[in-house]
């Protein structure tokens, strides 16, 4: 039986609430994000290092170009120094070579004859010339310029060999002098004017390998001829207008 004055109860499921607002937040602005900045720093430092580097590396390259090639032309003057004093009794400078015991041709001839003076007298020049000319410093590796080093080791070398050529051929003249009509003071004789070609050969070659130095080191003009007619072991200079 249904009691009056009560209502039933509807059913069904009790409403949602309202969803509550929630605040929206603006990115931040890409370089200005943390992990951004910090990947920039890092990038910047490196620059900044590389940069750096580069120019203590260059500042220190060109450091060591300007004392190697103050190095070289020290060197060059200590060897031209040395030169000059060992080869004053030995003959004249020219301008691309030097003419080296003019005299000896004569000597030899003297001495076919049975008068070893003049012979001797070349060869104590030749021997006193070499012992002059080993006083040249050769550079140690790595103090100057590469090539300019061992241009100095080879002139120095050819010049004292061409030097003692000269004085073997002066010892043969004089030799033979003692007895010039024997067969072998004959054959000492014959042989001595193409030994002095070949000591001639080798003194000159050392000799402009010499000017080549003072000209690489501007110690010296190169000479007024063209660049295809110059000796071996010469080299015009930047700059230098050649002769026509």
């Amino acid at each position: 039986m249904a009691i009056k004055g009560k209502k039933k109860s509807k059913g069904g499921r009790p409403r949602a609430a309202a969803p509550k607002a929630t605040p929206i937040v603006p990115a931040e602005p890409f370089f200005q994000r943390k992990g951004v900045q910090v990947a920039l720093a890092s990038i910047a430092t490196l620059i900044l290092g590389l940069g750096l580097g580069y120019g203590f590396g260059k500042e220190a390259a060109t450091s060591k170009t300007s004392q190697l090639a103050a190095a070289t032309n020290d060197a060059a003057k200590s060897m031209r120094t040395v030169v000059e004093q060992g080869l004053k009794n030995v003959g004249t400078a020219q301008e691309d070579s030097f003419d080296a015991f003019p005299d000896l041709a004569a000597a030899i001839e003297q001495a076919s004859t049975g008068n070893p003076a003049a012979a001797k007298k070349i060869q104590a020049a030749a021997d006193a010339a070499s012992a002059r000319l080993e006083k040249i410093k050769v550079p140690e590796e790595g103090t100057t310029d590469p090539a300019a080093g061992q241009d100095i080791l080879a002139a120095k070398a050819q010049l004292i060999s061409g030097l003692q050529q000269y004085s073997a051929v002066a010892a043969n003249a004089a030799m033979a002098a003692a007895d010039p009509t024997s067969k072998d003071s004959k054959t000492l004789l014959a042989s001595a004017a193409d030994a002095q070609v070949a000591a001639a050969e080798t003194f000159q070659t050392g000799y402009r390998t010499y000017l080549g130095i003072l000209i690489g080191t501007r110690l010296m003009s190169p000479p007024e001829q063209s660049a295809d007619t110059l000796p071996p072991g010469l080299e015009l200079p930047e700059g230098t207008v050649p002769a026509p």
